[in-house]
């Protein structure tokens, strides 16, 4: 009987260092064969997926995911036993973060994220540069404000902690969550016991790099 599983995608020192590994990446992923694969863990309990990978580019290292959400996440299944759920550097829809949520709203309570941007296609500067298809599903005005408050009604979290970015591609908005600051311990809390979301205009950034959010180091 399988209760947690443990997906490290890119594991130390074997990070991508060029974008056509990265589309190579995405493609594996893509296939479907992970996403599958755990739909056939059935006794699920403990979900942590981390695709953190570098990319080199313009003599920078940045972060960037190999896919989203819905290709390693199924949008139509449930683990009825899932009670911690942990993803990490990933490109997601709103839709379908929280249509994952939502499924498991009766029995998660524990709920970890880091380094998670919106968006409706994945790729980095354009979708071109690394060989994406850019299938985008329309123009969404991704807000994590309204994720979090969503998050706050739908689930009754006994634990909770965010890191890393929170970050929306099209807009260029983004918290960044670091440890042991306020911020991150508010919004802990607020996922946890209620009351204001944290999140707001005057600790929210912009990328200097607008829509075209990266996964940070």
């Amino acid at each position: 009987m399988t209760t947690r599983y443990d997906y490290a995608g890119i594991r130390r020192g074997e990070q991508f260092r060029s974008t056509n590994e990265t589309s190579r990446a995405s493609a594996v992923l893509r296939d479907g064969h992970l996403r599958d694969f755990l739909a056939k863990l059935h006794h699920l309990e403990s979900l942590k997926i981390d695709l953190d990978s570098s990319l080199e580019h313009d003599d920078l290292i940045s972060r960037l995911s190999p896919s989203k959400f819905d290709d390693v996440i199924g949008l139509d299944y449930t683990w009825t036993k899932l009670r911690k759920l942990s993803p990490s550097h990933f490109y997601a829809s709103q839709h379908a973060f929280l249509s994952l949520l939502e499924r498991h709203s009766s029995t998660l309570k524990d709920l970890r994220l880091r380094d998670i941007v919106l968006r409706e296609s994945i790729g980095f500067l354009t979708d071109a540069t690394i060989g994406f298809s850019g299938e985008d599903e329309g123009v969404i005005d991704h807000d994590w404000r309204q994720v979090l408050q969503r998050i706050a009604e739908i689930l009754d979290l006994e634990q909770a902690k965010l890191s890393g970015l929170l970050g929306v591609n099209e807009s260029g908005d983004e918290w960044i969550l670091e440890e042991n600051n306020e911020l991150t311990a508010a919004t802990a809390r607020y996922l946890t016991k209620g009351g204001q979301c944290p999140l707001n205009a005057t600790n929210m950034r912009q990328d200097e790099y607008n829509g075209q959010t990266r996964l940070p180091a």
